[in-house]
């Protein structure tokens, strides 16, 4: 059997996330809320440079969820990540900041949601796993899920 090493022994990525807050958690929830129901989720994703440094990130994903009937439900939940990237083509920072930052982010978020509506009395809210990316190619990224 052969061995394979590598004289590289840490490797490091040009895209590193430094913090992640969650800024931002609304829950209200009426006490009739059903077991089970048809939810509309929006996620919207906001991304902003550093004023004084042109490598530093703020990343904002957003998820806004309501059940189909009025008053039900109602979480709001963004989560903030800080980045740095080192990546000095454009066109591939560009990608990192606006694909591989949300990317890295949906985790976080969905375990959050979850997190947050696992309460006695109540089923918890998983998000799906989706392509958050694709979604945002979409100029409509507002779904209709089923919990």
């Amino acid at each position: 059997m052969e061995s394979i090493t590598s004289s590289n022994t840490s490797a490091n990525s040009v895209l590193q996330m430094e913090q992640i807050i969650f800024d931002e958690i609304t829950f209200k929830c009426d006490r009739n809320l059903p077991q089970s129901g048809v939810f509309k989720i929006n996620y919207t994703r906001e991304v902003g440079q550093a004023e004084d440094d042109s490598t530093r990130f703020i990343v904002a994903l957003r998820v806004n969820i309501e059940s189909e009937v009025p008053g039900l439900i109602d979480i709001h939940v963004r989560a903030c990540g800080f980045f740095n990237c080192s990546e000095t083509d454009e066109a591939k920072k560009n990608v990192l900041v606006t694909k591989n930052t949300v990317a890295i982010l949906f985790p976080f978020l969905r375990s959050q949601v979850s997190l947050l509506t696992t309460q006695p009395g109540f089923a918890p809210i998983m998000l799906p796993v989706v392509n958050i990316n694709e979604m945002f190619e979409d100029e409509s990224v507002e779904k209709t899920t089923p919990a």
